[in-house]
């Protein structure tokens, strides 16, 4: 079972016409699951209720975004203005 407090990445991976080759690999990957005949569970939980790990997970990551000396790079098929259009979103 899978725990996220991130509605619209699970939103994402129930789009079948997405366009993300991350979401893409996702669904692959659940699909192979299935396949297998294995059981994978995702859920979606409220942020921050209290929930055991859920602030040890936000500190994790965290730690790893200040550590981090790199910027992230971003490769999009799409213009600009739909990234910022659906982050507004």
């Amino acid at each position: 079972m899978i725990f996220s407090d991130s509605q619209s990445s699970l939103l994402a991976i129930q789009d079948r016409n997405t366009s993300s080759p991350i979401v893409f690999g996702i669904q692959e990957t659940l699909l192979h699951h299935q396949k297998q005949r294995l059981n994978v569970t995702i859920k979606w939980v409220k942020a921050h209720v209290g929930i055991q790990g859920n602030e040890r997970a936000d500190e994790l990551a965290r730690n790893a975004a200040e550590a981090s000396t790199e910027i992230p790079c971003v490769e999009m098929s799409a213009p600009f203005s739909f990234a910022k259009r659906m982050l507004m979103q």
